[in-house]
């Protein structure tokens, strides 16, 4: 009973963070600009290589902060959920590295993390001493 679900699951091609970190989000490229002195401690210049390291800090982040627990991973279409949420989540995004080994929540109380990037400006998040 358990080799066959081993196997399939062996055979899902499963994306890696060097292949996700190659393009570059221009919200990350945004904080190296609104926080050179912070970002170049931190991550260098905004490459590829620097996003795979934050990538892969946001999920150490979310694991150790226990996000997954009220942003669960679930993939699942529940009443009125893409009206508060958004798209319903599709299984195929969840097939990265960092998804790897799935983490599921007991409940969603919040949205889809991965779908977040973006949505709300950081306005109001400026350095300090900057006007």
């Amino acid at each position: 009973m358990g080799w066959l679900p081993a196997k399939m699951a062996s055979m899902v091609e499963v994306q890696t963070l060097e292949e996700i970190a190659q393009d570059v989000i221009p919200e990350f490229v945004e904080l190296a600009e609104r926080y050179p002195e912070a970002f170049q401690k931190h991550y260098g210049e905004p490459n590829s290589e620097a996003y795979a390291k934050a990538l892969r800090r946001g999920r150490d982040v979310y694991i150790a902060e226990a996000c997954w627990h009220c942003h669960s991973q679930f993939v699942r279409p529940v009443s009125n959920e893409n009206l508060r949420y958004g798209p319903v989540s599709l299984a195929a995004e969840y097939q990265n590295e960092l998804n790897y080994p799935p983490l599921m929540g007991t409940r969603r109380v919040g949205p889809d993390l991965s779908r977040e990037s973006g949505k709300h400006s950081n306005v109001f998040a400026r350095p300090v001493g900057q006007e």
